[in-house]
């Protein structure tokens, strides 16, 4: 049972490690995508 959870603590801190290293990527890109969808918006 303690293996299954060192597993699973190990694969999360990994998750969360390559989270932390897209994370400025993705906030940029979820950024660009409200900026053009006001915009786009706002042109209608």
């Amino acid at each position: 049972m303690n293996q299954v959870i060192e597993t699973v603590v190990s694969s999360l801190k990994n998750l969360l490690g390559s989270t932390v290293k897209i994370l400025p990527g993705v906030i940029t890109a979820l950024v660009i995508v409200m900026l053009t969808s006001s915009v786009f918006l706002q042109s209608r």
